[in-house]
């Protein structure tokens, strides 16, 4: 009797970290499509989800002088900082690229720091919009201030299909070769790799 109530016991332990695996799953599946439709520290918390699923350690960080939505780093070793934007019912302007030189530079007077970090905006314009139908998530002048400052400029519904792909199928050459895309996407919108697999 004891030996079936210690295995029914272990089979028990066993569902319920099953079960809470399954939950983590649905939660960061839940979470992933904030990128398609949400502003603000949700589509933040969303964004750095996405990017440690590509396989980089993503966080906020405030010292209380300090604040950053995303300081990001990759296996690789460059750093990018970032600032996420949505937009209700328009494309992304230039309003945040002023906000990420200034924090790329406060990073940068940091001591520990030794080298200025590569900007990235983050844009979910027209949130309001179905996915498929939305116009271009940055205007012309958002597009030609990346390329005057060096930043790299990530729509977060391309995010949203990659990371949702990585995750899915755990595919680390596609999740390394999207890190690349992004590293040498300075000046310009990020065209991430198709998806291998239709999902």
């Amino acid at each position: 009797m004891k030996k079936e109530t210690e295995k029914k016991s272990k089979e028990i332990d066993g569902l319920i970290l099953l079960k809470n695996e399954l939950l983590t799953k649905i939660d960061q599946e839940v979470r992933l499509r904030d990128l398609l439709f949400e502003k603000g520290k949700i589509l933040e918390s969303a964004i750095n989800l996405a990017l440690e699923i590509l396989g980089y350690k993503a966080e906020n960080y405030n010292d209380g002088n300090l604040e950053l939505d995303h300081v990001i780093t990759p296996p690789e070793g460059d750093r990018f900082i970032g600032e996420a934007e949505g937009k209700d019912t328009s494309a992304i302007n230039i309003d945040k690229f002023r906000q990420l030189a200034t924090n790329i530079q406060e990073d940068l007077q940091r001591e520990e720091i030794e080298n200025p970090a590569i900007g990235i905006s983050f844009g979910n314009g027209f949130r309001f919009t179905k996915p498929s139908e939305r116009a271009e998530q940055f205007t012309t002048k958002c597009i030609n201030t990346a390329k005057s400052s060096n930043c790299v400029l990530v729509r977060t519904i391309d995010l949203f299909r990659v990371a949702k792909y990585v995750k899915e199928l755990n595919d680390e050459t596609f999740a390394k070769s999207c890190r690349d895309v992004i590293k040498n996407s300075v000046g310009k919108i990020v065209d991430f790799p198709v998806v291998p697999k239709k999902l």
